[in-house]
């Protein structure tokens, strides 16, 4: 009876399968040297490379200078009330250069064209806003009513109203008193024409009332 081999070979029977294996003649058996190896059949195809991941470094990126420069004037800016809550010890080396930023903050002046600033804006002086000016700070509002209730809600029990001065901000970032504020407004047209028909130069081309007094600018009287 017929023998069949998995590689599609055959054998007569058993006896023939049992001399061809032990004499060494089976053409049913794979000579190893003879397989072809899968591995270089495909030598000459062509690969195309693998388009490579992008890496990304860990950790903060770097910063350009302008950057690094308000990131530092932001921290310094907050140091005093850092230092007032507890969230900063003003002797470590954190709060040590912390301070050092905050000196040259203080020195430059924040951003141009704000009040305080020291650095004036580009164009005319012109007025700005209402103010009213309590413990060196500036309380701005669309009238001197609105900046006094500023002032009330920040300090409820320990304001004094003599230590109050109102006047107005310029766009130049100065604090001006009302007298100054009128004759700057005036100059630069900023009075409702109907208000100003009660107002003369003199000599000086300053302008008073019709009967010689200094006049004062309401927050009403801007249009």
């Amino acid at each position: 009876m017929s023998i069949g081999t998995s590689i599609g070979g055959w054998y007569e029977d058993e006896a023939d399968h049992a001399m061809k294996t032990m004499s060494g003649k089976d053409n049913n058996i794979i000579d190893p040297e003879q397989t072809p190896d899968i591995g270089t059949q495909d030598q000459n195809v062509e690969t195309k490379p693998q388009p490579q991941a992008e890496v990304i470094p860990v950790g903060e990126r770097y910063q350009t200078w302008p950057e690094r420069m308000v990131r530092s004037a932001g921290e310094a800016l907050t140091l005093p009330g850092d230092v007032y809550a507890g969230k900063i010890n003003p002797l470590s080396q954190e709060g040590i250069e912390r301070a050092t930023d905050l000196a040259g903050v203080m020195v430059v002046g924040p951003r141009p064209g704000t009040v305080g600033s020291g650095i004036t804006a580009k164009g005319p002086e012109t007025i700005k806003s209402a103010a009213m000016k309590y413990k060196g700070e500036i309380f701005e509002n669309q009238n001197h009513g609105m900046a006094f209730n500023d002032i009330m809600d920040k300090y409820p029990t320990e304001m004094s109203w003599h230590d109050i001065k109102d006047g107005f901000t310029t766009t130049h970032g100065r604090f001006i008193s009302r007298e100054e504020a009128f004759q700057l407004a005036a100059q630069k047209s900023q009075i409702d024409p109907k208000v100003m028909r009660a107002y003369k130069a003199d000599d000086h081309g300053k302008f008073i009332t019709h009967e010689g007094d200094e006049p004062m600018l309401l927050s009403e009287d801007l249009q």
